[in-house]
């Protein structure tokens, strides 16, 4: 799951940032209506890497699977 919202933040996600730019150049607007979404993006996978950090905690890691989850902050930064 978090690999794919990884996936979806460095390819189909600045795409459409992109194309929303081309309608709204106006820098200030875009920040306005991006900022929202911007850091509903960055809680949400917040909060998923919280919670498979905790879980990965109490089932142990048992040597068989391996998360890398980026910091909130790496995925606004990717919207931006």
């Amino acid at each position: 799951m978090v690999s794919r919202v990884n996936a979806a933040l460095s390819g189909p996600l600045p795409v459409a940032v992109a194309k929303l730019r081309l309608y709204l150049p106006n820098p200030a607007t875009n920040a306005i209506l991006l900022k929202p979404v911007k850091s509903n993006i960055a809680e949400a996978h917040g909060q998923i890497a919280k919670l498979l950090q905790v879980r990965g905690r109490e089932r142990g890691t048992g040597g068989t699977t391996v998360i890398v989850v980026s910091k909130g902050s790496d995925c606004a930064a990717r919207v931006q």
